[in-house]
């Protein structure tokens, strides 16, 4: 599977313009865990960013800090954040919490020396998609928890607005009885979903370990502190078969009065944003950047 997905980037790296020199990177590790930080180019000595902790995809399976490069750069440059991507450790070698405590051992890290990359700690948002949309949510759940526990908390590890693209937010086998009737994606589109299907989802939840009770990957378990979430960006594919975790979690969001903005690819699967060829991928990236935008504005 790692073989096909990375023959796949491999494949669709030509169909993206070349990197904008409008953004500056640099890769680094701490505690083994590797990351990559990206600056504007011209970012000033005196300048204090926003920080956006990243995650990639790939069903805690695949996936690296190159497979959404592209994405984190555009984010960088039309937003003026600081983006730090966590290469946390895949499935199945390295079952959860492993995925989970890498990507907040980075954040928490980064954070404590936010001034060697230029960013202002206080607003700090996380971004991802598919499973890295998962630890957007939970990460920020985790903050929310832990502040909660520790009240002297920093506020340096508050997270202040979440980007979550395309996120699994449940399990099929756990989904609360009030919302089991809008869960119908994981059935509609069970065969035959581009990309990504019904069995896919279930190897990644094995692969990784993850119980359907397990609220550190899985935010819409994480009812107890809703209310407590701050501003969330969705994106949700309509062809996708966890288009209905994003629908279940917006409506979550919005009953527990988080602000909640969202955008929905009618007609179009999980992943497509990742093909460049297509004319909607250029539409998603603008879509993106006005969402993250939306996010900083609130902070």
């Amino acid at each position: 599977m790692r073989e096909q997905f990375q023959g796949l980037i491999s494949a669709l790296l030509p169909h993206f313009p070349s990197p904008s020199e409008a953004v500056a990177s640099q890769d680094d590790e701490v505690g083994g865990i590797k990351y990559r930080v990206y600056l504007p180019s011209d970012v000033k000595d005196s300048e204090r960013l926003p920080m956006a902790g990243h995650a990639h995809g790939g069903g805690f399976v695949l996936g690296n800090l190159d497979a959404e490069d592209a994405l984190c750069r555009i984010v960088c440059e039309h937003t003026r954040s600081a983006v730090i991507s966590v290469d946390y450790r895949l499935a199945p070698e390295h079952q959860c919490p492993a995925q989970f405590e890498d990507t907040i051992q980075v954040f928490e890290w980064v954070v404590e020396h936010a001034d060697l990359y230029h960013m202002d700690p206080t607003k700090f948002y996380t971004f991802g998609a598919s499973a890295g949309a998962a630890l957007a949510l939970s990460i920020a759940n985790h903050f929310i928890a832990k502040s909660k526990e520790y009240l002297s908390l920093k506020p340096a590890l508050v997270v202040k607005g979440i980007a979550s693209i395309a996120p699994v937010t449940l399990h099929p086998d756990n989904v609360p009885i009030q919302y089991r009737g809008m869960y119908n994606s994981h059935e509609e589109f069970k065969v035959g979903a581009p990309c990504i299907d019904e069995a896919a989802i279930r190897y990644f939840f094995e692969a990784t370990n993850i119980e359907p009770t397990d609220e550190r990957y899985l935010a819409g378990l994480s009812t107890a502190n809703h209310a407590d979430f701050p501003p969330t960006y969705l994106a949700i594919c309509e062809c996708d078969p966890l288009r209905d975790d994003g629908l279940i979690i917006a409506k979550m969001l919005e009953n527990a009065g988080v602000q909640v903005q969202m955008d929905f690819y009618k007609g179009l699967p999980h992943l497509f944003w990742s093909f460049p060829m297509l004319p909607e991928s250029n539409e998603f990236a603008q879509k993106l950047i006005r969402g993250v935008n939306w996010l900083i504005s609130n902070m």
